[in-house]
């Protein structure tokens, strides 16, 4: 109805799909609640309301360019907002049960995915077992959940308790030289919303298939370690250059008084680094070409709510620094378990020699290098080698508060279930142990101002509608993180450790973290030899 209604310039026809869909997604969001706990559910679920949510911004959006009524601008970006990253925002959104009941869905729900876990990558020899274990955790935390319900409706509902950002929740936040701008994209259209300090604009702009062609283009490209020859080369500098035309010429006015930009981007959109997009399409050296990150300091968020809510957590500028590098250099230290090599993808493989994980001896420097700039006033703690046990990660990261938390190892992705992706961790026998799986992290009590995570395809994952993107960057935001800097594709290990000891060094200098990130990737295009944007392109921050 919502198509019709476009399609015909219908007010009635709009209104009613708008009345259909609201009533739709409260029946939905009835059903979800049931969910809890049962992401793998969750997600499939998500995926249905989101789509009846985008109906509801469709007809938003229309009724506003046909009315030219305020209201409609304001329904759009609640609807927007809604469809955007739901799990994500009931976690970062405060819990309004007691103490006591909040601890014990805490510990069932630890031991339900824990379960979870251990039944996904069990061996034979084992699985049964797990699997009964499991079966009596999921009937416990049902009758939990039930009697939650009863007793604390709000919480059964905590998808209705979500306050969701307004368009003056997000002026409120900007500086004057900063604008929000949100992507939003279906079949045929690019939405795109742009909110500065002063005022707030919404343009439509025709995409269809062309345009996730080249978000599939630009994906492969930034990737291929071929990316210096000409055809390629060029391939990217054509397709940078379409990308800018749909994604920033259509703001460029709101933003030519700008200096940085946040982006809240869905889809496809979350692989994509804007820094690299291109205002000309003229052949260049690498160093020489148009690139956003020459204007703009750029950084990310999942929607205005988690922006929000991220800002609101606590600012720690105290200059502690926890560094976790286990190098693998040692052979014994990076043995690989033949349990995990059964359950993990593809992925892993491409971190591993034979049956080790690859040594990453520049992650020595780079930890070392970056305790140097820190200042002496702050807790330092580094685990190194043997010492970087994932006990010893873990017990690190709930210890106390951090300004900094720096990851230097492997990441692995899973992207058929994302809780299994995970952290590569010293152990000198092969065991489960060496890995911290995204599950785990999710459940830490966190608290860091800045998680850096200098690893492989730390930023990549599954994307699920009404999601987001499903990585191991967002596992840390679960757990308590408020800034994450995390790379979307794997990086040569001494360019990343060569970026990354840039970034404390602006940092150190006065830079805020989006600014020390722009300025990084700068220094790097002044170089030939780290210009090519498949060294610097692939690291982006979450949170400002």
């Amino acid at each position: 109805m919502a198509l019709l209604g476009k399609e015909e310039h219908s007010e009635k026809y709009l209104k009613q799909s708008i009345e259909v869909s609201e009533l739709t997604t409260q029946i939905q969001y009835d059903f979800l609640s049931e969910l809890n706990g049962f992401e793998a559910a969750r997600m499939t679920y998500s995926e249905d309301i989101h789509q009846v949510l985008q109906y509801q911004a469709v007809a938003s959006q229309a009724l506003y360019e046909l009315t030219g009524q305020e209201k409609y601008l304001y329904r759009y970006f609640e609807v927007t907002e809604r469809r955007k990253g739901m799990t994500l925002l009931q976690i970062l959104t405060p819990s309004p049960l007691p103490e006591a009941v909040a601890a014990k869905e805490e510990k069932l729900l630890y031991n339900f995915r824990m379960l979870q876990q251990k039944t996904e990558t069990a061996g034979a020899d084992s699985l049964a077992f797990f699997q009964d274990k499991l079966f009596d955790a999921t009937r416990e935390y049902e009758a939990f959940v039930t009697q939650l319900r009863q007793g604390f409706p709000k919480r059964a509902n905590a998808f209705y308790n979500v306050e969701y950002a307004t368009i003056s929740d997000v002026q409120d936040l900007l500086e004057e030289d900063e604008c929000y701008i949100d992507y939003s994209y279906n079949e045929s259209n690019l939405y795109i919303l742009s909110i500065s300090k002063e005022s707030v604009e919404l343009v439509e702009v025709g995409a269809g298939g062309q345009f996730e062609e080249a978000l599939t283009r630009m994906q492969a490209l930034l990737k291929d370690p071929l990316l210096m020859q000409s055809v390629k080369k060029t391939a990217f500098i054509e397709t940078s250059r379409q990308l800018y035309e749909y994604l920033i010429s259509p703001v460029a006015h709101r933003i030519k008084s700008k200096s940085k930009i946040i982006i809240a981007p869905e889809k496809k959109l979350f692989y994509l680094p804007f820094e690299v997009l291109l205002q000309t399409d003229e052949i260049k050296r690498f160093e020489n070409l148009d690139y956003l990150v020459k204007k703009y300091a750029i950084n990310y968020e999942y929607s205005a709510t988690t922006f929000r809510q991220l800002q609101q957590r606590t600012v720690i500028k105290d200059n502690s620094f926890l560094a976790f590098a286990p190098v693998f250099e040692n052979e014994a230290g990076g043995a690989l378990a033949a349990r995990n090599r059964e359950t993990l993808p593809d992925s892993l493989y491409r971190s591993v020699e034979g049956d080790h994980f690859r040594p990453l001896p520049n992650s020595r420097k780079e930890v070392s290098s970056i305790a140097k700039m820190i200042p002496p006033d702050g807790q330092t703690n580094i685990l190194m080698d043997e010492g970087a046990l994932k006990k010893d990660l873990r017990g690190a990261l709930t210890s106390r508060p951090w300004q900094f938390v720096h990851i230097a190892t492997h990441g692995i992705v899973n992207f058929n279930n994302p809780t299994l992706s995970a952290l590569a961790c010293y152990e000198k026998e092969p065991s489960d142990e060496q890995l911290l799986y995204a599950n785990e992290i999710q459940l830490l009590d966190l608290q860091a101002d800045l998680v850096v995570l200098s690893s492989c395809e730390s930023g990549i994952g599954r994307l699920v509608k009404g999601e987001g993107l499903l990585a191991l960057s967002r596992s840390f935001l679960y757990a308590g993180a408020k800034n994450v800097l995390f790379s979307l594709w794997k990086v040569n290990d001494r360019h990343t450790s060569t970026l990354m000891i840039n970034f404390y060094k602006f940092y150190a200098e006065g830079s805020s973290y989006p600014e020390a990130l722009r300025k990084t990737k700068l220094e790097m295009l002044k170089n030939p030899i780290t210009a090519n944007p498949r060294f610097w392109g692939a690291f982006v921050l979450i949170g400002k």
